[in-house]
């Protein structure tokens, strides 16, 4: 993927850490988003929204969390 990624002229960047180790993860995350100057954080799915939620409060910049695929199935088995 990330091949393809650069194929396209796009700064593609493979983290170190992932979970077990989800500080370890927020560390480099927060690291890369120091590096890149970002103004806010993106995120998609319950691991990514952990990993960049401790990684933006160490960054100071909001995070963004997008859900997809919720229904009202979904929603009336959280009631």
């Amino acid at each position: 993927m990330l091949d393809e990624v650069r194929r396209h002229g796009l700064e593609g960047i493979e983290l170190q850490h992932n979970f077990p180790h989800p500080r370890r993860a927020a560390n480099e995350v927060a690291g890369q988003l120091r590096r890149l100057r970002a103004d806010v954080l993106c995120c998609s799915g319950y691991k990514p929204d952990l990993i960049g939620w401790l990684a933006a409060r160490q960054a100071k910049i909001p995070v963004v969390s997008v859900s997809h695929g919720w229904t009202g199935v979904t929603q009336g088995s959280l009631q």
